[in-house]
């Protein structure tokens, strides 16, 4: 097994290095577009597509099965988990965790820190004395575009955040988010709408 781990280990970064991303781990059937810049220690899993223009900092970690639009960026330490669909322009800062099955809209920014959750329930098999004796219920946040998130904010499984809509720093984020809405607090709480530039 040990033989077998390393193997794929090299041939993901053989595949790395095949295009010109030296120091990274690239996984089979990964779709890199024009200009994607890679930093080094990034791990991209299996069936990935990152659209041209995109950097994806030191560290970073992509799933399997994630569709990354164009001119994305992330910042460095940053994992998106199996299942993510991310749409043009994005920008998500260092640390953040985005879960399985997040749908996150164009031209939106998240800060540092942000956590998204996506299980809404645990229930028991009802098989004791066993560790694999529950069943999770995934229901993943959605963000529509042009929300802006500040740092170290937590959403919580099946939130939706609206267009164009803006959560303070800190804010833990229990229901809907309507379009354009000013969120802060724990628990996030509406303080009125977003001002309009013109």
């Amino acid at each position: 097994m040990r033989v077998l781990t390393e193997w794929i280990t090299i041939m993901g970064i053989f595949r790395g290095v095949l295009k010109g991303k030296q120091l990274c781990f690239i996984g089979r059937s990964v779709e890199l577009g024009k200009d994607v810049r890679l930093s080094p220690l990034v791990l991209i899993d299996d069936n990935v597509v990152i659209g041209g223009g995109t950097f994806i900092g030191f560290g970073c970690v992509m799933r399997s099965n994630i569709v990354i639009g164009e001119g994305c960026s992330f910042g460095h330490h940053t994992v998106v988990e199996k299942g993510v669909v991310i749409g043009n322009n994005v920008r998500i800062h260092s640390l953040c965790h985005i879960a399985d099955e997040v749908v996150i809209g164009d031209e939106v920014f998240m800060g540092p820190g942000l956590k998204t959750s996506n299980v809404k329930e645990i229930t028991s098999w009802g098989i004791p004395n066993t560790f694999y004796n529950y069943k999770a219920v995934v229901e993943p946040p959605r963000i529509k575009k042009g929300a802006r998130i500040g740092v170290g904010v937590l959403l919580l499984p099946g939130i939706v955040v609206g267009e164009g809509s803006f959560i303070h720093a800190g804010s833990i984020v229990v229901k809907d988010v309507p379009d354009f809405a000013v969120v802060a607090g724990i628990p996030g709480r509406i303080l009125g709408r977003v001002r309009s530039s013109g």
